[in-house]
């Protein structure tokens, strides 16, 4: 299998893209949750739009149901048999998903994390918030200007 390339792994931060970077036939697999959430619905196209531009295909796997582990763990089964170069994936369970990024490292396909960090399995590189320090700030914030 060849390596991704730096462009690949731009695609996969999907807003990093720019349009000089190239990723000519590399296959990028997207997981999102479902396909109600309209932040997935960005992700989904911000990924087929930086996918164009770098000459990368992109597949989307979507859960039908939403946040269906069993469906997701699937597709990530689907994902191995088919050999992306590399995999951006949003776990739809961050705890029950990390069998699924083990099976992605098992058939030594590069992993980029978005949104919600998976427990379990080895990623590239995390793409996200820390939400438990966000919220940490944010309420110090607060009291400060409310004067505790």
């Amino acid at each position: 299998m060849k390596q991704p390339s730096i462009a690949a792994l731009a695609l996969a931060a999907i807003a990093c893209a720019t349009g000089s970077a190239r990723a000519d036939g590399e296959k990028i697999a997207l997981f999102t949750k479902n396909q109600t959430n309209p932040f997935f619905q960005t992700v989904r196209v911000a990924a087929e739009d930086a996918a164009k531009q770098m000459h990368a295909t992109l597949s989307n796997y979507v859960p039908t149901k939403p946040d269906s582990i069993p469906e997701q763990m699937s597709q990530v089964e689907d994902a191995v048999i088919k050999r992306p170069d590399a995999v951006v994936f949003t776990p739809v369970d961050f705890k029950a998903m990390g069998p699924a990024l083990q099976k992605l490292n098992a058939a030594r396909i590069p992993v980029i994390n978005i949104t919600d960090r998976a427990s379990g399995g080895e990623v590239v590189t995390f793409i996200g918030s820390d939400d438990y320090n966000l919220g940490v700030v944010i309420a110090r914030y607060l009291l400060k200007k409310m004067n505790g």
